[in-house]
């Protein structure tokens, strides 16, 4: 007696035309959201808010108290 066991293995053209017509379906409907990274803008301070940071650095204050005090980036400052 003799079993055919590759049955509708056989063949895979159906099975691949399915698999392709599925990636068309997943492919046309589905949005992919892009992931946009916005350019920071530089804050700029006014002339009283960079005497107040000249001021508060001349009386000892680090940097990075200094930049997280007036919003800035400590390099800025």
């Amino acid at each position: 007696m003799l079993v055919d066991l590759r049955g509708s293995y056989n063949n895979t053209n159906a099975q691949v035309s399915d698999l392709e017509r599925l990636v068309k379906l997943t492919s046309t409907s589905t949005t992919v959201k892009t992931l946009r990274i916005r350019p920071r803008t530089s804050k700029q301070l006014t002339t009283e808010r960079t005497a107040q940071l000249i001021a508060g650095y001349e009386s000892g204050a680090n940097l990075r108290e200094l930049s997280r005090r007036f919003g800035i980036h400590s390099e800025t400052a």
